[in-house]
């Protein structure tokens, strides 16, 4: 992932703390208008409003920057310049490497990333493991952009039937809704659930190293054993409806894996490329051996 990459992950996931936090006003705005909420009155409301306000500021917000400092950092081989992106997003000062709630080991690590960024190179530990291999998850920024609506409409709904159902404005409600509300309530809690589990998917998609690949859990196919893979969009008819999505193809001992990659933070260009870096290396290699012998 390039650093300018780094950074718009960095700003959807903003996006995604912002967004919640707006639910989370919205809810307690509908507390407010309940006759039963425990939050009634004008001074529920500012002090609500006034500890979501402090929970961003002073324990979301520092937390997130400090995670993400941590892992766009961590295999990064220009720093320098993913240092100066960061320092023009605002997201960290130049030479101000102080985070809050870092720990010890973290701080350390942290200044060594400053001092690395400065001098414009890495290691040569830290650029061999880059390169000896790539793992791919699920960006949860792209998941959250194109699937939005799905997962706003549950939230939404969950909401306005809680407010109904702890409003005393709900006893005139007929019984008919009153029987359908703790089933849509139910339903829409179910589908959000539903969706966050794949938000919070922590699970290996995609394996790539020196030696082979691997996709998801399934068996590691070694560079030798593959008889052809390729990056491609595909095809998947529904009926009347067609849908169209980047897929990687993978033909290893006579059966064909596949994956889905609109949900990883690569291009099917970038990710064509880098199997080919790994299979030329992969390549060199062998010649390598094969002269010595």
């Amino acid at each position: 992932m390039q650093p300018i990459d780094k950074i718009k992950k960095w700003k959807r996931q903003h996006r995604f703390i912002l967004t919640g936090m707006i639910l989370s006003t919205f809810a307690i705005i509908l507390l407010q208008l309940s006759y039963t909420s425990v939050l009634k009155g004008p001074y529920g409301f500012v002090a609500s409003i006034v500890l979501l306000i402090s929970l961003y500021a002073f324990v979301i917000y520092p937390l997130h920057k400090l995670k993400w400092f941590l892992w766009a950092f961590k295999n990064e081989n220009d720093k320098g310049e993913l240092l100066r992106l960061a320092t023009d997003a605002k997201i960290v000062h130049a030479y101000n490497s102080n985070f809050l709630y870092a720990s010890k080991k973290e701080k350390e690590i942290i200044k060594k990333y400053y001092a690395q960024a400065k001098e414009g190179k890495l290691s040569d530990q830290e650029s061999n493991t880059t390169f000896e291999e790539t793992i791919f998850y699920n960006d949860k920024g792209i998941i959250l952009e194109k699937s939005t609506l799905a997962f706003t409409i549950p939230v939404v709904l969950f909401i306005i039937f809680l407010y109904l159902g702890i409003s005393k404005e709900f006893d005139s409600i007929s019984d008919y809704v009153k029987n359908l509300t703790p089933i849509i309530a139910l339903l829409s809690a179910i589908y959000l659930i539903r969706a966050l589990w794949h938000i919070l998917d922590t699970s290996i998609k995609l394996r790539i190293n020196e030696q082979g690949i691997q996709i998801r859990k399934n068996r590691f196919h070694l560079w030798k054993n593959i008889k052809r893979i390729s990056v491609e969009e595909t095809r998947f008819s529904n009926g009347k409806n067609g849908k169209v999505v980047p897929m990687l193809h993978l033909f290893a001992q006579g059966y064909e894996e596949r994956l889905d990659i609109s949900y990883l933070a690569v291009s099917m260009d970038e990710l064509n490329d880098l199997i080919e870096q790994y299979k030329k290396h992969e390549g060199r290699k062998v010649d390598l051996e094969q002269s010595e012998v």
